[in-house]
């Protein structure tokens, strides 16, 4: 388990990594990272992409925090899926003035998890740009992407799903609880194979020709 110090010092690390893309490749579309993280894999992803791309970052937060305890949490996720439950968000963010939005959810029992599928819903994505990313547990993209397209037609989703990347995370009980006062972070997650996630951005630099 790390401490506070230990996990910025890691992020550091990460983020001193060479960025893929340069700022003019960056400057012809504008990005804004949208995720939900409950257990920080999502998140840590996340801000990689974020300053690779020069992007801007927002995390969705739920009006009712998740249960922390694992087993209650993979009920609920599961009961929320059956049921088409989209949980109220504290906020949402302004797309209007983004291109492309990157979309980061774990996958609850094989689909985006519920919050995403409320600011899916609930937001104007009319033309955007949409690339998901999915932290899983050896399901890869599960049922994530047909709902997405699903959820919001009005977006251009079919040739940027070509974009979309999926990156497994090494599990255990204990990441999945949260502690408020403690960032909590497992080692072996393969967010530190670095190498996958800029081959992948490597390959985001020529969207604006290609979408």
């Amino acid at each position: 388990m790390f401490s506070r110090r230990e996990f910025l010092k890691n992020l550091l690390g990460i983020c001193a990594l060479p960025l893929v893309l340069s700022s003019q490749e960056s400057k012809s579309k504008k990005y804004l990272v949208v995720y939900y993280t409950r257990t920080l894999n999502t998140q840590i992803l996340s801000l990689f992409i974020q300053r690779a791309l020069g992007a801007d970052l927002f995390a969705l937060e739920t009006l009712k925090p998740y249960p922390k305890d694992y087993d209650a949490m993979v009920a609920l996720a599961a009961e929320e899926k059956r049921k088409g439950f989209c949980p109220p968000l504290l906020a949402l963010p302004n797309t209007k003035q983004y291109d492309v939005i990157l979309l980061g959810t774990p996958l609850w029992s094989l689909d985006i998890s519920s919050p995403i599928k409320t600011f899916l819903i609930q937001s104007d994505l009319r033309g955007k740009i949409l690339i998901p990313f999915v932290t899983n547990a050896g399901y890869k993209f599960g049922n994530a992407l047909d709902t997405i397209a699903k959820l919001v037609p009005q977006a251009t989703t079919t040739n940027a799903f070509e974009h979309s990347f999926t990156l497994k995370e090494k599990t255990s009980r204990n990441l999945k609880v949260l502690n408020q006062n403690k960032i909590i972070q497992n080692k072996e997650f393969e967010i530190l194979q670095q190498n996958k996630v800029q081959t992948w951005l490597k390959n985001l630099k020529g969207i604006s020709n290609a979408i």
